[in-house]
């Protein structure tokens, strides 16, 4: 008989403990189902960094995460925690979903195939200057301001998007020094964590009500 499919957003998390060149050497996974609190998930890892840092002694935190507001969560709970307060910590937004935007202004404002290699241009800029991210926003304001011709509309739409994004997170879009002190900049073990959780929750023909739902996705993350 017909069925209802209906896709909800979960959370997914993780901690990965890297060297001090930045090759990761372990990486803890988190997943909680759609009707869960991210404050719940935020929890968990704060109680496993606590252990962490109780074997190991205060730890440089780095938090990586995409732009969306409900993520404020983590940093807000780890800020709470008496144990990590002794850790340096440092917050970030990822790399890639900030490079999104600037594809997407690249593709309405630049020839096709990118001859000037404006992608490029844009992920050096924010890696290796400290102010680059400053730069970046500047001459997004400038092109606005300046665009013309019979793609203009898509191409405003799409620097708005991005001064919008930037704008809104340019305190954390200051990648230089982190990138040059080998510290993840990032969220690709997040990612990660996304696809090993939906590889085995996601299977063909699967229905789930809560309960095992959770214990599923507690599990996959203790067995990877």
């Amino acid at each position: 008989p017909p069925i209802d499919v209906n896709y909800r957003m979960a959370y997914v998390g993780s901690v990965t403990l890297v060297d001090a060149a930045g090759n990761a050497l372990r990486t803890l996974r988190y997943g909680a189902d759609a009707r869960s609190d991210p404050a719940e998930l935020a929890v968990r890892i704060q109680k496993d960094l606590e252990r962490i840092v109780h074997l190991r002694g205060p730890l440089d935190i780095t938090i990586v995460q995409d732009g969306a507001s409900e993520l404020d969560v983590l940093p807000a709970t780890l800020a709470k925690s008496d144990v990590l307060r002794a850790c340096p910590r440092h917050e970030l937004v990822d790399l890639n979903h900030a490079l999104d935007y600037l594809r997407d202004v690249v593709r309405e404002c630049e020839p096709d195939g990118d001859p000037h290699s404006m992608v490029e241009w844009y992920r050096a800029a924010l890696l290796n200057d400290e102010d680059g991210v400053d730069r970046v926003l500047r001459g997004l304001r400038y092109r606005r301001a300046r665009a013309r011709g019979p793609k203009s509309t898509q191409a405003k739409e799409a620097l708005t998007d991005a001064i919008r994004y930037v704008g809104k997170r340019r305190k954390k879009m200051r990648y230089a020094p982190h990138w040059s002190a080998n510290r993840v900049v990032g969220s690709g073990a997040t990612e990660s964590a996304a696809k090993v959780m939906g590889a085995r929750t996601n299977l063909s023909g699967a229905r789930w009500d809560v309960p095992g739902l959770r214990g599923m996705l507690t599990r996959r993350g203790l067995v990877t």
